[in-house]
């Protein structure tokens, strides 16, 4: 049985894979000189991975005034460690490179001598600046990104129903979560058999009240967005961020899966080997069917490589810690 649960596990990776692979969005950054502040934020970036959890979070700084650097990191909740890590390194040697004074258009705020930056992958965030960060919400800049391949015949219903799955579900939920995580993942039927698949996601250091304030103001950018016409899409701001697919995107959630028990007591020997021939048929079954899904995914992505997401545009509108790290 260990072997078509392996198998299993190993093919619904797969197919993760081929839905949400680990690439840029965006970034936004300032080009600095070589100067004291240049050197500080270098010295911090490179640090962020060791300093990052399980958890997926970390909040630091660098350096003495007026040179202080502050940086800020968020993987998505599902996101195993060692791809946490990755994921920050790559998004940090971005940074570091900042290869031209990159400002996000139309932000009214944007301030070049406040020397900041910030990067999304799919797997994650990175965020520097030399104001202090750490529960301080910030709605700017924002990122939009959108599925261009399939639209929603029946839109206001498939609107109906993603609105209520964003805003009346997952951002409550979200906002419930403590200063390890904030994060909510749900499914919900949408119109013309097409499934909605969505997660939110808050930096952990916001109160529960601002963490709803940021998702709602994500949420209500959908239609600027995509228009509620897409069947897959999201809003990425620097402290909170929302997904939606019409199909599964998410590994296991750190923490959320159930512990296997075994029940006690009594004969059980005919019920456990009936039990055992269901899952093995099961397990059979699927994995031979996944196989073929993700065979059909291979196809489908090499003939229309780069067109699964829109270009991204910004817009802008006026617990305790696990003790194991990236440290390797």
């Amino acid at each position: 049985m260990g072997v078509f649960r392996s198998l299993f596990f190993l093919s619904q990776l797969i197919l993760i894979n081929l839905v949400s692979s680990n690439e840029i969005i965006d970034y936004f950054c300032n080009y600095t000189s070589s100067n004291t502040y240049q050197t500080n934020r270098d010295t911090l970036l490179s640090s962020l991975s060791a300093q990052t959890n399980e958890s997926g979070y970390s909040s630091s700084s660098y350096g003495v005034n007026p040179d202080t650097v502050y940086a800020m990191v968020l993987c998505r909740a599902d996101v195993k460690l060692d791809t946490c890590c990755d994921c920050i390194d790559n998004a940090t040697a971005k940074l570091r490179l900042c290869p031209d004074d990159r400002a996000p258009t139309g932000w009214p705020e944007y301030d070049p001598d406040d020397r900041e930056g910030i990067v999304w992958y799919d797997y994650c965030m990175v965020r520097y600046s030399r104001r202090a960060m750490e529960g301080v919400m910030a709605g700017d800049p924002r990122v939009f990104r959108w599925n261009v391949q399939k639209n929603a015949t029946s839109v206001e219903p498939f609107k109906d129903a993603l609105r209520n799955l964003l805003m009346n579900d997952l951002r409550v939920r979200a906002a419930e979560g403590g200063t390890v995580r904030k994060f909510d993942s749900g499914y919900a039927p949408g119109p013309d058999n097409i499934p909605i698949y969505a997660f939110t996601q808050c930096t952990p250091d916001l109160s529960k009240q601002e963490c709803e304030d940021c998702l709602q103001q994500a949420i209500e950018d959908i239609p600027n967005c995509c228009g509620f016409g897409p069947v897959g899409g999201r809003v990425l701001k620097p402290s909170c961020n929302f997904r939606y697919e019409n199909a599964s995107f998410l590994g296991v959630i750190p923490g959320d899966q159930g512990n296997e028990t075994t029940a006690g007591g009594g004969n059980n020997n005919n019920n456990n080997t009936r039990t055992r021939t269901i899952i093995i048929v099961v397990a059979s079954v699927t994995t031979f069917v996944i196989l073929v899904i993700v065979s059909f995914f291979i196809i489908l992505r090499k003939k229309n490589q780069g067109d699964y997401l829109g270009n991204s545009r910004t817009y802008v509108e006026v617990e305790t810690p696990a003790v194991i790290s990236c440290l390797r």
